[in-house]
């Protein structure tokens, strides 16, 4: 079974809503797009670790939403400042 399926599927047996599985498999998948973006190759979720997550989720903060100019959409940045 694909991963993206097994991220479904796990949803499923959880009985999470299907509005929630289908979003969880969108953050799947745009992070394994990223892996491959950034690594160039597609890499198995289970050859990944912390710090993948971790620049990441650096990347949504810095790169992907940083453009909002709402004062609020910059309180995502502040949490991942205190980790660095």
């Amino acid at each position: 079974m694909k991963i993206l399926d097994q991220v479904t599927e796990c949803c499923r047996v959880k009985n999470y809503s299907p509005n929630t599985a289908k979003t969880y498999r969108k953050w799947a998948e745009d992070f394994l797009r990223w892996v491959r973006r950034e690594r160039g190759e597609w890499v198995h979720p289970l050859q990944l670790d912390a710090e993948d997550v971790e620049a990441f989720l650096t990347h949504l903060a810095t790169q992907k939403y940083l453009h909002c100019t709402r004062p609020a959409s910059l309180s995502v940045v502040s949490p991942l400042e205190r980790i660095a």
